[in-house]
């Protein structure tokens, strides 16, 4: 890239400016720092003083506590002791007894030279005379207000209390230890002891930390001990002095509940609260909030000797950086060259990939659809076989389509896993019978080998799984001339993970192929890498599918690992992580090989005669591949080539639905559609109209939906994504049943009705049953009805007596009487409604859910009802089968031997009507290929069968549905239908 002169001074002054914005910058950054260096150390320094605020409090309070313990402990304990003396408390009882009373003085002696202070007072409640060591000084006038502690400590105190006194005279304070003396639980008198509390204050405010405030008081409030010793003299409330403050310190107080000291912030004040138990006093002391109060200078040196190394990193750094600028600045220029050649060659990826995926999708749609058309047509095997090689290539390079696609959205980061709830047999179901035409084409084996032990449904992404196991066969069939391939499915169950909802799939594919040297198996992964080229050149791909393989396999928590040995075969292994959803067993499977199927048929589910769709494309041969793919539905098609034409047709006629090209010339899709949606009936509003388009590039779907769309079918249309989609928006009550291939069901239908309108003239009347509609179920026919009805009273009979049972336990059931009762009423459901007693069959629909839900109340009140209902029933079954049996043979015979001559032989595979309703179930689940209905008919077949001819029937039907050959296991069910 070449830059002139006058391109080049812009720029340079746009650098200049650049440098100076940077400079100023610079300052501003240094002046933020600094502002938050000096805010960060103020909270600092705040946070600092407070923790050593708190300190100093603690410190007041345990030396305060510790002063009054060591001053009052020893005083205490004697004084509780000698109010317990025998001695005294004899004396206490007998005051005018001489002889007690001079020991007594003894006893008080001694006890008295014991105490720290030296004074002991003592008072008896017989005459109330008042002792102050051994003399008597007054006796207590109980009318006087100063004597209140008298009645507080005789009345009112279980063992002592404590008294300020204090003499403003002398300005001396005592501490009054007074213990109540009782004989036999009465009050007999008062002994204690008085402390000199002066010193103790002295001392305590000569050591206390300046600013600290410190208070104690009792449980009434009263101020004990205090700087100013005329509060405790006038028992001074802590609430009065202190106001709101000294409220909340005595409720907080109140709360504590062990010697525990807590702290809080009141009124711009740091307080701590502790108790005294042993004085039932609390002691608060607090400081002003005040950072300054604790100011350490030495920690304000270190900030500014840090904020000036700060500043000079700060000048240092710039001129720095100041130095790099200019080089900085050229490379950043190439950076911004370098980054725009960049985005431009990506948008240039970007844009070509949509053009190219619409450009080539859309004649590769009439390729295909036209090879499709070809081969549904009679021709000879000359002009099959090149119809098929039309198809095959073009499938081809579908296929190298899509591998460039997903690899631009593996690469852009836009691949997405979706998870949600799958079918596992559906997923093998699906690779092999895709996998399937071109195993044949190769005349290759296919051994497909399932552990039958791995869980029925899972959660996670079965679309990419299902990629994942295709891009390995796909890789196994190219490479494989001869021989056969192996598709392998393991899984290690959650025990062996410890983990109960998780289980590692292995989908393990081995061949015979060429293999692979040793020194290409390190590049096998690699994007655009093929091995080998000179040995493989004439197998086509873009070595992508390894690559997209291993990307999928880590998107999805997993890995992809290979072992070769060349000349011999490989075999690739992909793991993948999965939650369980169902963990019931899999299902039995024995290893089935596949081999050439032969010249493929064309069959729908259903036709839909009465269904009108709208396609609209503007190239007509999509149109023509459109309506020969829709042929077999026999529905009625309108064409047209544009979006205004389009819009006259919505207008002027009925559609179930519309299929819309995206790309039009013109009007396109999207504004067709949006044009549609804005008229103003709700016909326009809610017609389901799907997108056309061979544009699949990430992201296109979700845009369609935005745009009004109601579905999406991306270009070239694969024929099971159309069944798919033309299944979802046909309407339901328009779509009519197939059978026998793609015949019209009307022309089944008068056969049936006539044959039924012959039968209908002499019909039997049976209780809750519509026998003509039975008669219908049976395909029209008396004989086979009346079969029927005798294989139903047989196995109705013997479940009749099972439900009474169940109604003799008297709404007892267990989980297993549950699991059985629920058997035994859903095959009464299915029975009866194969009959033609609707109502009867909704009561046993009924039992079932309450079973499956465990709700034994409703049981029992619907049991009674139907044993009696299906009783008469079967009753009436039983007298109708009676009377026939005579009319056809002639003689008297009773309904045992009746029976006994119509039981089933031992290998007759269908035993009961439950049986014959799954199996005529499973043959309609297997016409319209639903393999969730397949799945669980074959398991309640398998569980209610034990012959060995019915086991390897169902058997051989399983295989055949995991293979997809959904026509052979269609034929076997038949013929077990016709043995009946």
């Amino acid at each position: 890239m070449i830059i002139s002169p006058t391109t080049e001074i812009p720029a340079i002054h746009k650098e200049n400016s650049i440098q100076k914005r940077f400079l100023l910058f610079s300052l501003l950054l240094f002046s933020f720092i600094c502002a938050g260096g000096i805010i960060v150390f103020m909270f600092s320094m705040r946070y600092l003083s407070e923790q050593k605020m708190e300190q100093h409090l603690n410190l007041a309070i345990e030396s305060m506590k510790l002063r009054l313990a060591n001053t009052v402990d020893a005083e205490l304990y004697l004084s509780v002791k000698m109010a317990d003396d025998p001695l005294i408390k004899k004396y206490f009882l007998n005051p005018k007894n001489s002889d007690l009373q001079e020991q007594a003085f003894a006893t008080l002696e001694a006890y008295r030279r014991n105490f720290r202070s030296g004074s002991i007072f003592w008072v008896n409640d017989t005459d109330k005379k008042f002792y102050y060591d051994g003399k008597f000084s007054h006796t207590v006038d109980l009318n006087d207000p100063k004597n209140y502690w008298y009645n507080l400590t005789l009345h009112n105190t279980e063992k002592y209390n404590f008294i300020i006194d204090y003499d403003p005279g002398v300005k001396t304070t005592n501490l009054w230890v007074n213990a109540p003396v009782f004989e036999n639980g009465k009050p007999i008198g008062i002994v204690g002891v008085g402390i000199g509390l002066t010193e103790f204050l002295n001392d305590w405010k000569t050591n206390l930390e300046n600013k600290i405030n410190v208070y104690c008081f009792n449980t009434f409030n009263e101020i004990t001990v205090a700087e100013d010793q005329a509060l405790s003299f006038e028992k001074k409330s802590i609430i009065d002095h202190l106001g709101e403050a000294g409220k909340t310190i005595t409720d907080i107080a109140r709360e504590l509940s062990t010697p525990e000291i807590q702290i809080f912030t009141l009124n711009n004040s740091k307080h701590a609260v502790s108790s005294i138990p042993t004085m039932n006093w609390y002691i608060v002391a607090f400081i002003p909030l005040n950072a300054g109060a604790f100011f350490d200078s030495a920690v304000f040196i270190c900030f500014l000797i840090v904020m000036g190394l700060v500043l000079l990193i700060f000048i240092i750094s710039n001129a720095y950086v100041a130095s790099l600028q200019h080089t900085v600045n050229i490379q950043n220029k190439r950076l911004r060259e370098l980054a725009a050649e960049a985005q431009a060659a990506n948008e240039a990826k970007s844009s070509f990939l949509a053009i190219m995926s619409h450009e080539i999708r859309t004649p590769m749609n009439a390729i295909i659809g036209m090879s499709e058309l070809l081969l549904r047509k009679e021709m000879s095997k000359e002009a099959y076989k090149d119809a098929e090689m039309i198809k095959h290539a073009g499938s081809n390079l579908l296929s190298i389509i899509n591998d460039i696609l997903d690899f631009s959205k593996i690469e852009a980061g836009k691949m997405d896993i979706v998870e949600a709830n799958y079918s596992f047999r559906s997923l093998i179901n699906d690779c092999v019978n895709i996998i399937k035409n071109r195993i044949d084409e190769k005349s290759l084996e296919l051994i497909v080998d399932i552990d039958s032990t791995l869980p029925r449904r899972l959660f996670g992404d079965m679309i990419r799984i299902r990629q994942v196991c295709l891009n390995l066969l796909s890789n196994a069939v190219k490479y494989t001339p001869k021989g056969k391939i192996t598709f392998q499915v393991t899984g290690k169950l959650h025990n062996e993970l410890q983990n109960d909802d998780i289980i590692l799939l292995s989908f393990t594919v081995i061949d015979t192929g060429v293999g692979i040297k040793p020194e290409y198996l390190s590049a096998l992964f690699d994007n655009f890498t093929q091995v080998n080229n000179h040995r493989n050149r004439s197998i086509e791909g873009t070595g992508l599918g390894l690559a997209i393989t291993r990307s999928l396999c880590h998107l999805m928590g997993g890995e992809v690992t290979v072992k070769s040995e060349y000349g011999i075969g490989s075999t690739f292994t992909a793991c993948i992580l999965q939650r369980i959803i169902d963990s019931r067993p899999f299902g039995l499977l024995d290893t089935g090989i596949l081999t050439q199927e032969g010249k493929k048929q064309v069959k729908v589910k259903f036709i839909a005669p009465d269904v009108r769709v709208l396609a609209v494309d503007d190239i007509e041969t999509n149109l023509t591949v459109l309506s020969g793919l829709l042929a077999p539905y026999q529905m009625q098609m309108t064409l047209c080539t544009s979006g205004e034409e389009a819009i006259a047709l919505v207008k002027n006629e009925f559609f179930d639905f519309v299929l819309m090209d995206h790309m039009m010339p013109g009007m396109d899709g999207v504004e067709t559609v949006a044009k549609i949606r804005a008229m103003a009936k709700d016909y326009y509003k809610n017609l389901p109209i799907i997108a056309l388009t061979a544009n699949a590039v990430s992201g296109m779907q979700e845009m369609f939906l935005e745009e009004g769309f109601d579905d999406f079918l991306s270009k070239p249309i694969e024929i099971v994504k159309l069944d798919g989609l033309i299944a979802k928006w046909t309407p339901a009550k328009k779509k009519l049943p197939v059978e026998n291939g793609n015949q019209d069901p009307k022309t089944t239908d008068k056969e049936i009705d006539k044959e039924i309108d012959k039968e209908n003239e002499n019909l039997p009347v049976f209780f809750g049953a519509d026998v003509a509609k039975g008669l219908t179920m049976t395909g029209g026919k008396i004989e086979k009805y009346q079969k029927v009805l005798s294989t139903f009273h047989k196995d109705t009979k013997n479940r009749l007596d099972l439900l009474k049972n169940f109604l003799s336990d008297n709404n007892k059931f267990s989980e297993n009487d549950l699991v059985d009762f629920t058997i035994q009423v859903h095959a009464l459901k299915s029975a009866s409604a194969y009959l033609g007693a609707a109502e009867i069959s909704a009561e046993a629909a009924t039992l079932e859910n309450a079973a499956k839900t465990g709700d034994n109340t409703a049981i029992m009140q619907t049991l009674p009802l139907f044993i009696e209902r299906l009783s008469r029933l079967n009753t009436e079954i039983e007298a109708y089968l009676v009377k026939t049996k005579k009319k056809e043979n002639g003689k008297n015979e009773t309904f045992q031997q009746l029976t006994k001559t119509a039981a089933t032989k031992p290998d007759e595979i269908i035993s009961s009507a439950f049986t014959v309703s799954l199996l005529e179930d499973l043959a309609e689940a297997l016409r319209f290929k639903k393999s969730g209905d397949i799945d669980q008919i074959l398991e309640e077949l398998s569980t209610h069968t034990s012959d060995a001819v019915t086991i390897n029937a169902l058997k051989k039907i399983s295989n055949a549905v995991l293979t997809a050959e959904y026509d052979k296991a269609l034929e076997t069910v038949t013929v077990l239908l016709q043995n009946k």
